[in-house]
């Protein structure tokens, strides 16, 4: 259970973040992520979420950690 920022509820969501910190070292080589590539696997350039993050990288890769685990 995670808490909400600014409330103290809590919430059965968890961040793609805290997903990747509950992951054991085997689990993270399995998973063969790429932690420092786009985590929508999409280039730089032309990217599809550019206009919304201003074509800033590191805001896009912010809002994804920040992003509740997409379980499909």
């Amino acid at each position: 259970m995670l808490f909400d920022k600014g409330e103290q509820r809590r919430t059965d969501k968890m961040t793609n973040f805290e997903k990747i910190k509950q992951m054991s070292i085997d689990e993270m080589a399995r998973s063969r992520m790429f932690f420092f590539d786009c985590p929508y696997g999409t280039p730089c350039v032309g990217c599809s979420k550019g206009k919304e993050f201003n074509n800033n990288c590191t805001d896009c890769t912010k809002h994804w950690l920040e992003s509740e685990v997409d379980t499909d």
